[in-house]
């Protein structure tokens, strides 16, 4: 994951310190590219200095609830 202002968000943070912790990776990266991105095409280019970073990888709140080290509590 490569962020233009270095800052590590909510999704970010939780697979950081999975990784950090475990040495193992949970959920899939992806690309922005290939996400539903259209809709927050301002803030993006906000947040990344009028760029559309489409090859940037990140990992989403989706794909960390899907984990398959993450099991249900009751």
């Amino acid at each position: 994951m490569d962020h233009a202002k270095n800052c590590v968000y909510c999704s970010d943070l939780v697979f950081l310190a999975f990784r950090q912790a475990s040495g193992e990776t949970m959920g899939t990266l992806q690309r922005l590219g290939d996400l539903d991105w259209r809709g927050h095409r301002d803030f993006i280019r906000a947040e990344a200095n009028g760029q559309l970073p489409l090859d940037r990888t990140m990992i989403t709140p989706a794909s960390l609830a899907q984990a398959t080290q993450l099991h249900r509590v009751h």
